[in-house]
């Protein structure tokens, strides 16, 4: 009896004592997930600082970037002209441009009217007039007028002309030589027909022969004589583009020098 006692009471206690260690391993569990939960609680505290901290210096950035776009402004306001002030500069300047291009034509008007009354002058001289009878006489002269259209219908302007014409596409370039010789085919037939007619006077003795000289001045006319002229020599012919570019180069710096005594 004494020692079923001794068994059952020696089982008990082995029970408390492994409920014992049971309750022991758990607290230890219990105390470690406390530390681990403490643990992330302070991390979590701590970014929640960082994060409080970073958001102030963005704030402060974001304070020094404003000032410093408005001292931008301020700095832009004051070097700079504003939109009215430069519409106002910049139509000041197209005005100044087209003032210069009217004053280039009025120069070329004021060119032309003195070369008309030089010609004039000179006509009237070689026909034997003084100053004194110039207006009585004047009324009773016939003058002659259409010395531009004389020179344009010389070879030099159209081979000139035909040149300009068909450097404007490859095309064009292609079929050049076919198109002047067509053209020197075509002035040689109208010089034919004019020769069977009446000898035209000459050209200086036009009232209009100033414009005859205007109309040598013109790029095709230029480029045309340069053309006629390296024709009859065979070993200047691969000097032509050269030549050409010369007096392309030359009619442009004219038209400069032109600009330039208005400007």
């Amino acid at each position: 009896m004494n020692e079923k006692l001794q068994q059952q009471l020696h089982l008990v206690q082995n029970d408390l004592e492994n409920k014992l260690l049971e309750n022991k391993e758990l607290l230890l569990e219990q105390n470690k997930q406390r530390e681990q939960l403490l643990c992330s609680q302070e991390k979590l505290e701590k970014y929640f600082q960082d994060s409080k901290k970073a958001k102030a210096e963005l704030k402060e950035r974001d304070d020094e970037l404003q000032l410093l776009r408005q001292q931008l402004a301020q700095q832009k306001a004051m070097f700079q002209p504003s939109e009215s002030t430069g519409l106002h500069v910049a139509v000041s300047v197209n005005t100044f441009h087209v003032g210069n291009e009217v004053l280039v034509e009025q120069l070329q008007k004021v060119q032309n009217e003195l070369e008309k009354l030089y010609f004039e002058n000179q006509l009237l001289k070689r026909n034997g007039m003084n100053s004194t009878d110039r207006h009585s006489s004047s009324a009773n002269q016939t003058f002659l007028y259409g010395a531009e259209d004389r020179v344009k219908k010389q070879l030099s302007y159209r081979l000139g002309n035909t040149v300009i014409q068909h450097s404007r596409s490859i095309t064009g370039w292609l079929s050049m030589p076919f198109a002047l010789g067509t053209e020197v085919k075509k002035f040689r037939t109208d010089k034919a027909l004019q020769n069977s007619k009446a000898i035209l006077p000459p050209i200086a003795s036009y009232a209009d022969a100033y414009k005859a000289d205007e109309v040598k001045k013109h790029l095709s006319y230029r480029i045309g004589t340069v053309l006629i002229k390296c024709s009859k020599n065979p070993l200047s012919w691969p000097l032509l583009p050269v030549i050409m570019s010369r007096t392309i180069r030359s009619f442009r710096q004219d038209r400069a020098v032109l600009k330039a005594q208005v400007e």
